[in-house]
């Protein structure tokens, strides 16, 4: 008896659960309701790579900042399935909701809104995937994810930071009423440079170009089944600094070099870094190119490097990022 009555309390434990599950659906909304799809765009912070802590500015607020860009636009599939299905499970019998849409910032709510009204019904499970900025030639199939073909880093004047989302999965409307977080990774790597010097007084080392030596410049994205870049073979130089006024460096101070920095492709890097100066000393001005020894750091996707050129009579070496800090 004790047994059955145990039984029957379960039963009916498990009954009530049931119905108050069904309630959320069946009684207390509108099956036929539907919500207005709108995100809010948030970005994973990129991890600081330098040769040590002292190399790492203070003011990290513009750079790693998690405040994703109001003046950018998104660009959004989303998938429709019934909301009893799951999208790994039932993949194939998605619709499509909405194809390389458009989203905008909206100052008053803060959100990012569709072109065009995207309704969503409260029966249907949706799942997300983007890519930011809008501009981008993206393009997405069910193999590969979002596909971004042939992107040239030469000209960094020309290189935008790619941003893109993996899969948000399984999303249901009543529980997204207000908006549904959509969070940005990056797909590039970032690189800035610093300096040192220990030359004499008397001598004065203005930089006016820095370029990497033998990386690529060209790939092809894809960011399922997880984010890859596909690298042409081509290695190329590539500037990240060029100035005629130039950077003077600071007897014995580490100075961060001004406008020095790129958005380039995740990759092994061993060339080297070239760096043209232009060296004062007695009166005479002479312009040389010295060369640091080859490279070894892995550019990593997301990730942000430091490097720190040190200058002695005798040339130019290089400190190489070696340790992560948040």
């Amino acid at each position: 008896k004790m047994r059955m009555k145990r039984l029957l309390e379960i039963l009916l434990v498990v009954a009530t659960m049931a119905l108050l599950a069904g309630c959320v659906i069946g009684h207390d909304v509108d099956t036929s309701e539907e919500v207005e799809l709108r995100v809010r765009a948030v970005m994973t912070q990129r991890t600081r790579t330098a040769p040590s802590v002292a190399d790492i500015p203070a003011e990290e607020e513009s750079e790693l900042s998690t405040t994703f860009p109001s003046d950018m636009e998104l660009g959004l599939w989303a998938f429709s399935l019934p909301r009893d299905r799951q999208r790994a499970i039932f993949y194939p019998d998605a619709e499509p909701f909405a194809t390389n849409e458009k989203f905008s910032h909206s100052e008053e709510s803060g959100l990012w809104y569709p072109t065009k009204g995207l309704g969503w019904l409260y029966p249907q499970s949706l799942t997300l995937i983007g890519y930011a900025p809008y501009d981008l030639e993206v393009e997405y199939s069910h193999k590969h994810g979002l596909v971004l073909r042939d992107y040239d880093t030469a000209n960094q004047s020309e290189v935008v930071d790619v941003l893109y989302t993996d899969y948000i999965s399984d999303l249901h409307a009543e529980k997204h009423t207000k908006f549904v977080d959509v969070p940005f990774r990056h797909a590039l790597t970032k690189v800035d440079m610093k300096a040192y010097t220990t030359l004499p007084d008397d001598y004065r080392y203005t930089i006016h170009k820095i370029y990497f030596e033998e990386v690529a410049t060209r790939g092809t994205f894809y960011s399922q089944p997880s984010s890859e870049w596909i690298l042409e073979e081509e290695l190329n130089e590539l500037v990240i600094y060029d100035s005629e006024e130039g950077c003077v460096l600071v007897a014995n101070e580490s100075i961060a070099i001004e406008g020095a920095e790129g958005v380039v492709l995740p990759q092994q890097v061993s060339g080297c870094i070239v760096v043209d100066v232009e060296v004062l000393h007695a009166g005479f001005a002479s312009r040389l190119s010295f060369r640091t020894q080859p490279l070894k750091t892995i550019w990593e996707e997301g990730r942000y490097y430091t490097y720190t050129l040190s200058f002695t009579l005798d040339g130019v070496s290089i400190k190489e990022p070696s340790e992560k800090f948040e």
